[in-house]
């Protein structure tokens, strides 16, 4: 045991300041003394007194990261996974939640964060949005559940979260979480267009998310909406772009959007009037916070559904 708990320790420049575990270890004699597999244990029976202590700095969070990975302890998902303060903070948002609900109401995540968490964060995006079918058991079980609960029904945990107001009506669920002082808004929105395929699981959250065909279907959709709109940085375009570099785009996607109304000419409208607008494109990427290493990427991106679309017609 004492060999255990010096490999454990020795991961640490100065392993004897650990405020945190001394604070939560106050009744042991020695909590240095401990092994791996205990320490990680005490971490997770006190890990919702952090703010009680207040005395987790980066040091000592380092160390338990360690101890998480090895353990793959549940407190894992806490630590910062990307690179963005606001993505860091979306993805505690997302393990609050109840994956459970999520996947009985059939409210699957997606967006712009969806894509942007999982293709190497070439964007910022800054909201938390659901699709949900409209009008079906799935849509009467959320909205009962909320009726009855109110948001926190929503939630496995609230700890260091915060819950802001709340408006619930026919085309969905909207409501505001405060974590780290950061205000983000969480859209759960009745999806009465297309029907949603099964749901996929990235590696980085259990809540249930869009399939790539959806996810195309979706922006398709998006970007025939607004494409015109210079207020949305043409960020359907650019979220195209990035899923096409990444994927080859299903028939039925477009098939299930073209459902609707049509997708394939607003597509080439914004293609062309993103690339034949300099300034407008410089401005795109630097408000979308765009890393200049992913300019290319997008450009590609953006070619490779010109092509695609243009042999469509």
């Amino acid at each position: 045991m004492q060999r255990d708990a010096e490999s454990a320790l020795n991961f640490m420049l100065n392993p004897q300041k650990l405020p945190f575990l001394e604070s939560i270890g106050w009744q042991l004699k020695n909590v240095y003394e401990m092994s791996e597999k205990e320490i990680v244990q005490l971490y997770q029976r006190n890990w919702h007194h952090q703010t009680t202590f207040n005395n987790l700095k980066q040091e000592e969070k380092d160390f338990v990261h360690y101890l998480a990975k090895k353990y793959n302890s549940w407190i894992l998902p806490d630590f910062e996974m990307f690179h963005l303060d606001h993505h860091n903070n979306i993805l505690k948002i997302l393990n609050a939640f109840n994956p459970e609900v999520f996947k009985k109401a059939s409210a699957y995540f997606g967006g712009g964060t969806l894509l942007a968490l999982e293709y190497d964060e070439y964007r910022l995006s800054k909201d938390i949005d659901f699709l949900f079918p409209y009008g079906t058991e799935n849509y009467r079980y959320l909205r009962n559940l909320i009726c009855d609960e109110g948001i926190v029904a929503l939630f496995q945990s609230t700890t260091n979260i915060e819950l802001g107001d709340s408006t619930i009506n026919q085309y969905g669920i909207r409501f505001l979480v405060v974590v780290n002082e950061t205000i983000i808004k969480v859209e759960i929105v009745a999806n009465g267009i297309f029907t949603l395929d099964s749901p996929v699981y990235p590696k980085w959250t259990k809540i249930p998310c869009l399939s790539i065909s959806d996810r195309f279907t979706s922006k398709l959709m998006a970007n025939a909406d607004r494409w015109n709109d210079s207020s949305t940085q043409s960020r359907d375009l650019i979220d195209l772009a990035i899923l096409r570099v990444n994927n080859e785009i299903p028939a039925h996607a477009i098939a299930k959007a073209e459902e609707s109304y049509e997708v394939k000419k607003p597509l080439i409208k914004a293609i062309t009037n993103f690339t034949e607008k300099e300034k407008y494109r410089e401005k795109c990427f630097h408000e979308l916070n765009i890393p200049e290493e992913k300019f290319p990427i997008i450009m590609d991106g953006i070619n490779w559904l010109l092509v695609d679309f243009e042999s469509m017609n």
